[in-house]
C-alpha cells in the first residue's frame, strides 16, 4: 500500500514538471575544428518538452523540435575579414503527448438479455430462449498535429581581423587562424 502511494505521488510530481526548452549542438566543443568554404561551423537545434493533458512536461521526457540556428563559413577576404552566414529556422507546432500517441482508444459496452421458459412433459423437458445483445463503441483517436517551418532568416556576418570571438545562440566561436578558403576555430559554451 505504501509503495503504491509512493509511486502515485512520484508520478503526480513528475506530471507537474514545467515545460523546459533545451539546445543541442551538432559540433564538438572545447576542441580545435577546421572548416572550408560553405561548411557549417555551428548548428544549434532547439527543443521543448511535449505538453501533456495537464499542460505540464511529458513524464517520459519526450521533446518536439522548435528549429535551429546555423552558421556557415563563406570566405576570408583579402583584408582579413571572415564572412559568415547565419540562418535561423523556427518551427511552429501544436504537437503534444496526445497527438503523438500512435494508438487509438475505444471503449465498448455490451448488454445481453436472455429470456426463456422450460416446459416439462411426461416425456421430458424442453427449453426455449431468446438472446438480444446491444453494443455501443466510443473511439478516441489522437489529435492531428502540424509542424510549420517559418521562412528562414539569413544574416550575413563580417568578422573583422581584430575580432577573435563572436557569440551565437549561447555559444562562443573563437577563431584560431583565418585563411582564404578555410578557418580553424573552437566552440565553447557561453556561461
Amino acid at each position: 500500500m505504501l509503495r503504491t502511494i509512493f509511486i502515485s505521488t512520484a508520478l503526480m510530481l513528475t506530471a507537474c514538471g514545467s515545460i523546459d526548452k533545451t539546445k543541442e549542438i551538432a559540433q564538438l566543443t572545447d576542441q580545435e575544428l577546421i572548416a572550408g568554404k560553405g561548411d557549417t561551423i555551428l548548428k544549434v537545434d532547439r527543443y521543448r518538452n511535449l505538453e501533456n493533458a495537464f499542460g505540464k512536461a511529458d513524464i517520459f521526457g519526450r521533446k518536439t523540435n522548435e528549429g535551429y540556428t546555423e552558421i556557415r563559413f563563406i570566405e576570408t577576404q583579402n583584408n582579413g575579414v571572415v564572412v559568415l552566414a547565419r540562418k535561423d529556422v523556427t518551427i511552429l507546432t501544436n504537437e503534444t503527448t496526445m497527438s503523438r500517441n500512435p494508438f487509438s482508444t475505444s471503449t465498448s459496452t455490451t448488454q445481453t438479455n436472455i429470456e426463456g421458459q422450460i416446459n416439462h412433459t411426461h416425456t421430458g423437458s424442453s427449453f426455449e430462449a431468446e438472446a438480444k445483445s446491444v453494443t455501443s463503441t466510443t473511439q478516441m483517436t489522437p489529435l492531428e498535429d502540424y509542424h510549420t517551418m517559418l521562412p528562414p532568416d539569413f544574416i550575413p556576418i563580417a568578422v573583422s581581423p581584430e575580432e577573435s570571438i563572436i557569440p551565437v545562440a549561447g555559444y562562443l566561436i573563437e577563431f584560431i587562424s583565418k585563411k582564404p578558403n578555410s578557418i580553424r576555430y573552437k566552440i565553447t559554451k557561453n556561461h
